[in-house]
This record gives C-alpha cells, sequence and structure tokens, in this order.
C-alpha cells in the first residue's frame, strides 16, 4: 500500500505543479521548471506517505485510509493547512519562490490559496483513491 500512496500522490501533485505554475513569478514552461515541479512533487509525495505514517501509528491502523472517517479527514485537512502554510512562509520569506499577481492569497497568513488547498485536498484524495483501487472503500 505504501508505493501506491506514493505514486497515485506523485502524479496527482506533478499535475498541480505544472498547472500552478502560472500562478508563480519566472513560471515560464522551461525544462528547469518542470524539472522543479517534479522535484516539488517528489517531495508533496513524501509528504503523504510521512502523515499517512504517523496517522497509522498514531492510530495503530495501518488500514486507516480504508476508514475515512470524520476526525481523519480533519486530521488530514488540517495537517495539510499546517504544512502549506509554514511551507509557503517559508519558501516566501527566504526568496524560494514568489507569486505573481493571478495567485490569490489568503490575507492573514499571505501564503497562497493554491498551495493550501493543493496540500489539504490532493492528500485526501490520494487517500481515498488509494483505497479505491486496492478494491475497498
Amino acid at each position: 500500500m505504501p508505493w501506491r500512496i506514493f505514486l497515485i500522490a506523485f502524479l496527482i501533485h506533478l499535475v498541480w505543479e505544472v498547472a500552478q505554475m502560472p500562478l508563480f513569478k519566472d513560471s515560464e514552461l522551461t525544462l528547469v521548471n518542470v524539472y522543479y515541479c517534479v522535484f516539488a512533487a517528489v517531495c508533496d509525495a513524501a509528504y503523504v506517505l510521512a502523515l499517512y505514517w504517523i496517522i497509522a501509528k498514531a492510530t495503530h491502523d495501518r488500514a486507516w485510509i480504508y476508514r475515512l472517517t470524520g476526525p481523519r479527514v480533519v486530521a488530514v485537512l488540517a495537517a495539510g493547512f499546517v504544512c502549506a502554510a509554514f511551507v509557503e512562509w517559508f519558501a516566501l520569506s527566504t526568496g524560494m519562490w514568489s507569486y505573481n499577481q493571478r495567485m490569490p492569497v489568503l490575507p492573514v497568513l499571505g501564503v497562497g490559496i493554491s498551495p493550501l488547498i493543493q496540500l489539504m485536498f490532493l492528500t485526501l484524495a490520494t487517500y481515498w483513491l488509494s483505497a479505491r483501487l486496492a478494491g475497498r472503500s
């Protein structure tokens, strides 16, 4: 199951990373920027897999994604929000990347809404799809 989670997360996040490129400065479709998208998708997939293992350890249940209860969904969404907000804040404050005027920004935190949505909902979608592809829901 972990390899399935990582692979699904990587593919979903790669598509999202490329799709949201126009929201960032210097976002031309170049080989270097595609490399950055691939690298970011690997990092995103590693996050999704790490969160899976953290929740599995906390619940003593490696098959928890087959039972996405309300509290588990809230935990996944909250973890995605916190992680994405921190990564975006750090990257913006250190100049790793910057947004252009098209990026919708969360006013209080000053971070992009697209990356927040990405780590929150694509993580949840990965777990749901992984469970579905394993023949369980």
